[in-house]
């Protein structure tokens, strides 16, 4: 994940969000459910075999993040993409840092001590995280020492300008909270900040721009998906960040699988409760739709059916319908589900 040329990584950018507006649609739900108590869990949830159809709408632009819950078929909490940089789990027993990928964030590790003197990125090799989210394959990850300063260049806003690049000194990491300093590049004096950890919470996001942490995710136990602009990793025939619009699930509630050999009609709960799930955060992804370069549009393959588990046991099948509102304005994505 090292030596990405910039120029590239905004080819990229541009090419796979196709900017066109900045306007940004309210999310709305296309339709009302019903919600009943269930018999085993005695939530609220939508009844077993009720078919519900709704529309996410991330902005054509795809500034905005929507964290869904299927159980309830609702939106649990929304935000601008933007308003975040890094985030940091909230286990007390791990210390990971995650870049945010909706805006093909990345990170350096420098070999320079002195906060102060680290003013330029020459010669430093900047990694992305994975999409699968894996533990051991983020950029900056778990590698605590507090004689390093990491670069980190904060990506790309919707309309493609640049972030910028700030530098973060990871101080310490206790089973309650987390002490860093950061900057931007050229600062010579740096900011200190502590935060807590939460136990409702998976990750506790920060602004390096604004100085402070931000609500971004719901609570852990809250909701399944994230419909979200992302970086995925391509490593044929060079290893290359691309900027893709898709759904990343919750792991620490949720697991999924790609359904084969059957259509959407033909699942029902006993097949379900006889296959193997993953919390791969990416499995579901970006790749229920292509791009028709002849029509300029993205084309939904509704043959690609999912499979969707919770923690508490409760199962769904999802495909995807469409990627377009009622004015055909892209960033609209319309699924269908089925509590089984």
């Amino acid at each position: 994940m090292k030596n990405i040329l910039p120029l590239l990584v905004l080819f990229m950018l541009f090419t796979a969000c196709e900017q066109e507006e900045l306007a940004l649609p309210a999310p709305a739900n296309s339709q009302q459910t019903v919600l009943v108590t269930d018999s085993s869990s005695n939530d609220l949830l939508i009844a077993r075999g009720q078919s519900v159809i709704n529309t996410l709408n991330m902005g054509s632009d795809y500034a905005r993040q929507l964290w869904f819950d299927l159980g309830t078929n609702s939106i649990q909490a929304t935000n601008d993409r933007l308003s975040w940089d890094l985030a940091f789990s909230s286990n007390t027993n791990q210390s990971y840092v995650y870049l945010n990928t909706a805006n093909v964030a990345s990170a350096a590790r420098s070999t320079e001590t002195n906060f102060a003197a680290l003013t330029s990125d020459a010669g430093l090799s900047y990694a992305y995280d994975v999409s699968s989210g894996n533990a051991d394959s983020l950029a900056i990850g778990d590698e605590w020492d507090t004689n390093v300063i990491w670069v980190v260049d904060r990506g790309f806003s919707p309309n493609g300008s640049r972030l910028g690049k700030w530098k973060v000194k990871l101080l310490s990491n206790t089973t309650n909270s987390y002490t860093f300093e950061f900057g931007s590049l050229q600062d010579t004096q740096a900011r200190r900040v502590t935060f807590s950890k939460s136990p409702f919470k998976a990750r506790i996001a920060f602004s390096l721009a604004d100085a402070k942490t931000v609500e971004v995710e719901p609570n852990k136990n809250e909701f399944d998906l994230c419909f979200t602009q992302y970086t995925h990793l391509f490593y044929e025939p060079n290893l290359t960040p691309y900027s893709v619009n898709g759904v990343l699930l919750n792991p620490y509630r949720t697991e999924a699988l790609e359904v084969k050999g059957r259509n959407y009609e033909g699942i029902d709960l006993a097949y379900a409760e006889n296959q193997f799930f993953s919390n791969q955060i990416d499995l579901i992804g970006y790749d229920w739709k292509s791009f028709d370069f002849g029509t300029n549009t993205y084309q939904i393959d509704q043959s690609r059916v999912y499979l969707i588990k919770d923690a508490t046991s409760n199962y769904y099948k999802l495909r995807f319908l469409d990627f377009y509102d009622d004015n055909g304005v892209k960033g609209a994505t319309s699924f269908e589900f089925q509590r089984l």
